[in-house]
């Protein structure tokens, strides 16, 4: 589905961020919250991160989930990061290895709590200044593009 991944990127740059962070409301054990992230990255775990910029697609998964997400996530054109240790640790790595460092980096609104956003602001302001992300809210970006059926649907 790496075709999706180039209507998510067209969209990026039609609103002008560097980054679309995709993960889900919840921890989703049932599956009812994470069609976003289901549809950017075919995971079907009940957490993890996609996290897309113009030129990387990385997943960032727990230990729990290493190998499922190398099986679900690689046809859709994204690389496993592996989200392990303490998220004060591997987010400054995810977002180093994305190469945002002053970037415009964003999440969907609908895909993460606020809870977690407030997390990833603090986790944020501890990063050097030269090393962090702008953290923003995007537009609807999947939710439109996923108003048009694409053949695998």
């Amino acid at each position: 589905m790496p075709e999706r991944l180039d209507r998510i990127r067209a969209a990026m740059a039609d609103a002008g961020l560097d980054a679309l962070l995709v993960g889900a409301a919840v921890e989703d054990m049932f599956g009812r919250h994470d069609d976003n992230r289901r549809y950017v990255s075919g995971f079907t775990g009940s957490t993890g991160w996609a996290l897309i910029t113009p030129g990387r697609a990385l997943f960032a998964a727990d230990f729990r989930y290493t190998e499922q997400a190398a099986r679900e996530v690689t046809p859709y054109g994204f690389t496993v990061f592996p989200a392990l240790g303490n998220s004060k640790d591997w987010w400054p790595k995810l977002f180093g290895e994305a190469r945002l460092a002053g970037k415009k980096g964003v999440r969907s609104r609908a895909d993460t709590s606020l809870g977690a956003w407030l997390a990833l602001h603090e986790l944020v302001a501890t990063m050097p200044t030269l090393d962090r992300p702008e953290l923003l809210p995007a537009p609807l970006i999947i939710q439109t593009l996923r108003r048009r059926k694409d053949a695998s649907e």
